[in-house]
């Protein structure tokens, strides 16, 4: 398959306006153009579909790496020192491509040129969609592959192409300090006591100033001191006073037992009354009254035993439920390895 056989991934006339309009703004000794053609484009060459032009690309951003001008003279130099001045069509080309660009263009020389190179990405974007729809393809006919595995990869692949700016991801520290302090003055207005989710236990709450919004909070103790109840009362804490929906894997206890502790909690009924059966008729009312109060609540309980499983379970909970705010998993210790995966530890850390 040639460079241009698919137009919706190639748009070569995109191509050589954007580079075109670099080579014009180095004639005009606009260096702002080179600075904001490597945070539309990236530094990567592959941003463009045609040989060429990566090699072109690649000449422009060695130049502007050594903070030497980027205009015709020094690319021809730059492409002949490397050795490719040949292999994108010679002086010929070069010239083609200075003069591309109109001497007046409607809407402004820097509006045009975003234009273009945003076309370039573009085109870039649906070839890292087709790439990894190939992907996904041949890892679906690959009996090896399990298939907790294969949905994992192609959703982060995909959603890592939704994310992800082809152009830097630097950003002045100054940028940063103004969304810190627009988040600072709305707690401020807002008097609220804790910045996250309450965990239900005040003195943890003042330690940790609540759960936020992309903790990773590690529970540790000895055998049998009550860490799984303890993460129960988190979780039903967030869901039932809070009303934030709470995705609970649970690898230790069965979900018949998460649900008899949260009854308990919630009912004021020994958890071995309920183990047991041997209730009162005003216990067996009260018991019945708060089953019903769990209609309806977004707790919701999973046995998933793999890392790729929790992994899948909890990006399709979000999708299904954006408000989602906190993931429990009771407990590490239990996590099943991936079937060529031996070392606990290693699987873990590549989630």
């Amino acid at each position: 398959m040639s460079e241009l056989d698919n137009a919706g991934t190639v748009d070569l006339y995109a191509e050589e306006m954007t580079l075109g309009y670099i080579l014009e703004a180095g004639r005009l000794a606009d260096d702002a153009v080179m600075g904001a053609a490597v945070t539309a484009l990236g530094a990567e060459r592959e941003v463009f579909a045609i040989a060429k032009h990566r090699c072109l690309y690649d000449a422009m951003l060695a130049l502007f790496g050594r903070g030497e001008p980027v205009n015709l003279p020094s690319v021809m130099q730059e492409t002949h020192t490397a050795g490719t001045l040949q292999s994108i069509g010679g002086l010929e080309a070069l010239l083609d491509l200075y003069q591309s660009v109109p001497d007046h263009v409607e809407g402004g020389f820097a509006e045009n040129f975003r234009y273009w190179s945003g076309a370039v990405v573009d085109r870039a974007r649906r070839r890292g969609l087709r790439e990894e729809g190939v992907g996904i393809v041949k890892s679906a006919d690959d009996p090896r592959q399990e298939t907790a595995e294969i949905y994992n990869a192609a959703f982060s692949g995909i959603s890592h192409l939704a994310e992800s700016r082809l152009g830097t991801s630097a950003s002045p520290i100054y940028e940063t300090d103004g969304k810190m302090l627009v988040r600072t003055e709305e707690r401020y207005a807002s008097k609220k006591a804790l910045l996250g989710l309450s965990s239900g236990f005040p003195e943890l709450d003042m330690l940790l100033q609540g759960i936020q919004a992309g903790d990773l909070l590690i529970v540790a103790a000895r055998p049998s001191v009550g860490k799984s109840a303890f993460l129960t009362s988190v979780a039903a804490d967030v869901v039932f006073r809070q009303g934030v929906p709470a995705l609970f894997f649970t690898l230790e206890m069965s979900e018949e037992s998460i649900s008899q502790r949260l009854a308990a909690m919630a009912s004021k009924i020994p958890l071995s009354k309920l183990r047991s059966g041997s209730l009162s008729s005003e216990e067996m009312t009260r018991l019945v009254a708060t089953i019903d109060s769990h209609e309806g609540k977004p707790f919701h309980l999973s046995t998933a035993r793999t890392m790729a499983e929790i992994l899948s379970e909890s990006r399709t909970m979000k999708m299904r439920d954006p408000n989602l705010g906190l993931i429990v998993v009771d407990y590490l210790g239990y996590l099943e390895g991936a079937r060529n995966k031996d070392n606990r530890a290693l699987q873990v850390a590549e989630y």
